[in-house]
C-alpha cells in the first residue's frame, strides 16, 4: 500500500479515513508512506499514528517506505519482525547517541537485505553505534554522505556488511567546508555493483567538477576484485551558462587519464561488463534571461559531451563506458504544499 500527502486534502483524508483502512489489513507485505516536502509526524492524527503503527509490526511486512517526515517515531522503523527492505529519504527522528551502551531494539535484526538511507542519518547513525550487527545480511546499501560523521557510519556498514554486500550506492554531498578526502573501501569479496552520485549542496559559481571524483573511482577499482557494473552520475547546479567551447568541467585531466587507463587495461577491464557516466546540469533560473535560446543549453551539452569523451579516449575507442550529458534550466522554486 503506498499512501501520499500531497495537500490539506489529502491530510484531510488520511486522518478522517485512512486510519479505518490501515486497520484492516492483515497481510500487508509493503506500506510507503510519503511527502513530498518536509511534514510534521505530529499533524497527522492518533489515529493515524495507531493505525501506521498496526501497519509497520505486521509479521508479513517485508518492505517499509518512508519519506519527507520530521520527528517520525524510530520504533515504526525497528518493529516489523520479517521487514527485508527499508528506505528512509529526508527522515528526522528523536534517536540520539548520548545512551551508545543501550542497544537499540531491532525487531528485524540479522534479516534486513537492504537499506536505502538518505538524509536520514538522525535514525540510522546511532543505530549503527549501539546495534551494528543488525546490519550484518544487508546485501544492498545505498547511503548519503554530507559530513565526517557520515563517513564513520559508512566505515561501520562496510565492516559489518563485509562478506555480504552485493551493490553499495554512495550520494555525495560536498559543500562549503566540508569536501570528502577518503571514503576508504576495503575489500568488499561480494561487491558486484557500485554507484557514485555527487550532488554538491550548494550552488556553484563555476561549472567545475569536485577534484576528488577520479580518484575516488580508481581507488574503488583498486580495491573491488569482483565489481562489474560502475555508475557515476554527477548533478551541479549553478548560476550562469559559461561561454566559450571549452568549460574545464572535468579539472584534472591526468587523474582522469589514469581512470581511463584502468578502465580498458588490466584486471578492472576484463571484470566491468557495464560503466555509466551520466553529467546532469541545471542553471538555475535566476541566473538566465527569459529569452534565453534552447540551442544555448544544447551547445554547453555538446561541450560538455566532447570534453568528457576526450577524458576517455580509450575507453570511447574500446566502447567501455556510456556516457550522457543532460543540461537542463532549473524551475523555479513553488514553496511547500502542506
Amino acid at each position: 500500500m503506498t499512501p501520499f500527502i500531497r495537500s490539506q486534502h489529502d491530510l484531510d483524508t488520511f486522518n478522517q479515513i485512512l486510519p479505518g483502512i490501515l486497520r484492516r489489513l492483515r497481510s500487508l507485505t509493503m506500506f510507503v508512506l510519503e511527502s513530498p516536502s518536509m511534514f510534521q509526524w505530529n499533524k497527522l492524527s492518533t489515529e493515524v499514528h495507531e493505525a501506521v503503527k498496526h501497519c509497520c509490526s505486521l509479521p508479513s511486512l517485508l518492505r517499509l517506505d518512508f519519506q519527507g517526515f520530521w520527528d517520525l517515531p524510530p520504533p515504526l522503523i525497528f518493529s516489523p519482525p520479517s521487514l527485508q527492505k527499508l528506505s528512509l529519504l529526508n527522515i528526522s527522528g528523536d534517536l540520539s547517541v548520548q545512551r551508545e551502551e543501550a542497544p537499540i531494539p531491532v525487531a528485524w535484526a540479522g534479516r534486513l537485505k537492504v537499506l536505502n538511507s538518505q538524509n536520514a542519518a538522525t535514525l540510522i547513525a546511532p543505530c549503527t553505534l549501539t546495534s551494528l550487527s543488525s546490519f550484518a545480511a544487508l546485501e544492498g546499501l545505498g547511503l548519503s554522505v554530507s559530513n565526517d560523521s557520515d563517513v564513520q557510519t559508512l566505515r561501520r556498514f562496510i565492516t559489518v556488511c563485509r562478506d555480504t554486500l552485493q551493490f553499495l550506492n554512495v550520494l555525495l554531498i560536498p559543500h562549503t567546508g566540508w569536501a570528502l578526502d577518503d571514503v576508504d573501501l576495503s575489500y568488499l569479496p561480494q561487491l558486484t555493483r557500485f554507484g557514485l552520485f555527487v550532488c554538491p549542496g550548494e550552488q556553484q559559481p563555476t561549472l567545475q567538477c569536485p577534484g576528488f571524483i577520479p580518484t575516488l573511482i580508481n581507488d574503488c577499482l583498486r580495491t573491488q576484485g569482483n565489481l562489474q557494473m560502475l555508475s557515476l552520475f554527477i548533478t551541479f547546479r549553478t548560476s550562469s551558462l559559461p561561454s566559450g567551447e571549452s568549460t574545464g568541467f572535468l579539472g584534472n585531466q591526468e587523474s582522469w587519464g589514469r581512470l581511463d587507463e584502468h578502465l580498458t587495461s588490466g584486471a578492472a577491464s576484463r571484470r566491468l561488463q557495464t560503466v555509466n557516466l551520466v553529467i546532469v546540469v541545471t542553471i538555475d533560473g535566476d541566473g538566465l534571461d527569459a529569452e534565453d535560446p534552447e540551442d544555448r543549453f544544447e551547445d554547453l551539452e555538446t561541450h560538455l559531451m566532447n570534453e568528457v569523451r576526450s577524458s576517455f579516449p580509450r575507453s570511447v575507442e574500446k566502447d567501455r563506458i556510456t556516457i550522457e550529458i543532460d543540461v537542463r534550466r532549473h524551475p523555479r522554486a513553488q514553496g511547500s504544499i502542506v
